[in-house]
């Protein structure tokens, strides 16, 4: 009898003792799961998402409204001048004669939803007069700066993403493309063409290509097209954004 009783003690202290293991492994993991890391490791997490999403936005904007456009013949073939043309301003010249078929390049500036060059375009007026504007009408191709105003090079950028133009212009101002081709004006009366586009929609490139045999220093010509407003060629003032595009 007393080694029953003696059984039935060991035998209640045994599962107090399991419980008590059960109830201290349950406080431990819930204890676990309401902890909280270290400050210095908060931080440190914090800085790299900051780190990786700024990366990750900065090469979007780089590649986004990179500047495209190139020029395939020899850099002193040609030449921006003033053209032959009254109150046009610069035209483009060659310094060499060139045969028919040379390919002169694919046109400068950022490639652009044409929607979202409205605003640009409502605050400087001057720029529509660089812009190409493909043929369906969903894209352009702007080399003009911030302000609307054609320089020697395009640096890229636009304001339809935050710190675009910042960053193209101060920190990526090495990467340009020359404008040289955004010179080239329609003819006067007494010129005919010697240059004609050829349009990719797929690439987003337009080729300028010479379509006859020019001389040195004969300036370069080319019909804008249907589409193109010359209203201003008689009257200076701008004409509206609806007019052109």
């Amino acid at each position: 009898e007393a080694l029953s009783k003696r059984q039935q003690e060991v035998q209640h202290a045994w599962t107090n003792r399991k419980k008590s293991k059960r109830m201290l492994s349950h406080n431990g993991a819930v204890t676990a799961a309401f902890s909280f890391p270290p400050p210095e490791t908060i931080i440190s997490t914090g800085l790299t998402q900051l780190i990786s999403a700024s990366a990750t936005y900065l090469t979007f904007i780089t590649y986004y409204d990179r500047p495209c456009g190139e020029i395939f013949v020899p850099d002193d073939v040609l030449v921006a001048g003033p053209s032959q043309i009254p109150d046009a301003g610069l035209g483009l010249y060659t310094t060499c004669a060139l045969p028919m078929g040379t390919i002169l390049g694919t046109y400068p500036g950022v490639i652009r939803p044409a929607k979202n060059f409205m605003i640009k375009y409502r605050n400087y007026p001057p720029c529509g007069t660089y812009v190409w504007r493909f043929t369906d009408n969903k894209r352009l191709i702007d080399p003009t700066d911030r302000y609307g105003n054609i320089q020697d090079v395009c640096v890229g950028g636009s304001t339809d993403w935050l710190l675009s133009t910042f960053w193209h212009e101060k920190v990526l101002g090495f990467w340009s493309v020359p404008t040289l081709l955004a010179r080239v004006n329609e003819p006067p009366p007494w010129c005919d063409c010697n240059v004609f586009s050829k349009e990719d929609l797929d690439t987003r490139e337009v080729m300028f290509i010479l379509s006859r045999d020019v001389a040195e220093n004969e300036e370069l010509f080319m019909d804008y097209g249907v589409t193109y407003d010359r209203s201003s060629y008689a009257n200076m003032d701008n004409p509206s954004y609806e007019e052109i595009f």
